[in-house]
């Protein structure tokens, strides 16, 4: 969406101070991973997640 980068940016100083680790993904990209490769005709955040946890 178009305030990503703005939620991605204002949070930077507080995942910096109270995170150890951080790993950022793409819901777009992750998602056409589910429909083209997985031929999932509507993915789910529940098929984002397991994708991500494979």
């Amino acid at each position: 969406t178009v305030v990503e980068p703005y939620n991605a940016t204002l949070s930077v100083h507080q995942l910096v101070e109270n995170a150890d680790e951080c790993m950022v993904l793409d819901n777009e990209a992750l998602y056409d991973i589910c429909f083209r490769t997985l031929k999932l005709t509507t993915p789910s955040f529940g098929d984002l997640n397991h994708l991500i946890s494979a």
